[in-house]
């Protein structure tokens, strides 16, 4: 993760280095780094990547924060209609 993290400090601007490292880190269960990165890339973003919020609600409720959860996932849904996994 060290090569990912220079990569992220070279350009900050990277959306998918963010959400790469918020899956890295996620799996790692270093939740709040992982919410904290997929929140990055979400405001990074030039389009709204369903995958982003998808991810980052799946890691809001693993923490019960269903209502956050609920709303990334609802949201997810909303930029891609068949977007399944939301469900």
């Amino acid at each position: 993760m060290l090569h990912l993290d220079k990569a992220i400090q070279i350009n900050e601007n990277v959306s998918n280095l963010l959400y790469i490292r918020g899956i890295i880190k996620a799996y790692l269960e270093l939740y709040e780094e992982a919410i904290e990165d997929f929140s990055k890339a979400i405001d990074k973003a030039e389009d709204n990547v369903p995958e982003q919020f998808f991810y980052r609600g799946l890691i809001q409720s693993v923490l019960f924060n269903f209502n956050d959860a609920i709303g990334d996932f609802t949201i997810a849904a909303n930029i891609k209609n068949d977007y399944y996994q939301a469900f």
